[in-house]
């Protein structure tokens, strides 16, 4: 990779980090554990309100559009098993290293 310049060669980069992000968020997915309140008065119940990065859906979204906020909330993620989350911070510095240079 000595012929690239620096600019497609970081572009090459935040393409790799998009797709980690999206097998991360697809693949390493963990089960969501849902809480339900009863009220005393009506005894019927609800779903608790679940985050934008608790969705797929919405990981996959801003990981194509906006990486950056997409790696936050693979991070932030119940669903995305840890060690997924490792692998992609780790991706995460490399690209930014290799930015850097």
């Amino acid at each position: 990779m000595e012929g690239l310049e620096p600019k497609v060669l970081i572009a090459i980069l935040s393409v790799l980090s998009a797709i980690i992000g999206l097998l991360a968020a697809i693949v390493g997915r963990k089960k969501v554990i849902e809480i339900r309140h009863v009220t005393e008065n009506s005894g019927s119940s609800y779903n608790t309100h679940e985050k934008w990065f608790d969705k797929t859906g919405w990981l996959i979204f801003w990981t194509i559009i906006f990486w950056p906020v997409g790696i936050y909330g693979i991070i932030r993620s119940r669903r995305v098993a840890t060690g997924w989350k490792i692998v992609i911070i780790i991706f995460f510095l490399m690209v930014i290293g290799a930015s850097q240079s």
